[in-house]
């Protein structure tokens, strides 16, 4: 999936209510009650992602992937800045 539009598209097509419910993700643990779950767009120009606490239907976002010498990939959202190397991928 290249854009928000097709990640939504396909999530309806599959009955998909959470990023989480993909295979393909990595989560970040935020609090007791859950986290932030992303997952890279086939381009890898940028991720998808949801703030996950148990709700049904979590907002899912488009952020662009920024790349720095030494730090990797990152990104901000809501002001907050986030490395991907600090994402756990599922099931591991």
């Amino acid at each position: 999936m290249n854009n928000i539009d097709e990640l939504k598209q396909d999530m309806k097509e599959n009955n998909i209510n959470r990023l989480s419910e993909y295979d393909d993700v990595a989560t970040l643990t935020t609090s007791n009650f859950g986290g932030l779950v992303i997952k890279v767009n086939s381009t890898g120009e940028s991720v998808f992602i949801s703030d996950e606490y148990g709700q049904e239907n979590p907002e899912v976002v488009e952020k662009e992937i920024e790349y720095q010498l030494g730090e990797g990939g990152f990104f901000y959202k809501f002001g907050n800045f986030y490395k991907l190397n600090e994402f756990v991928r599922k099931g591991i």
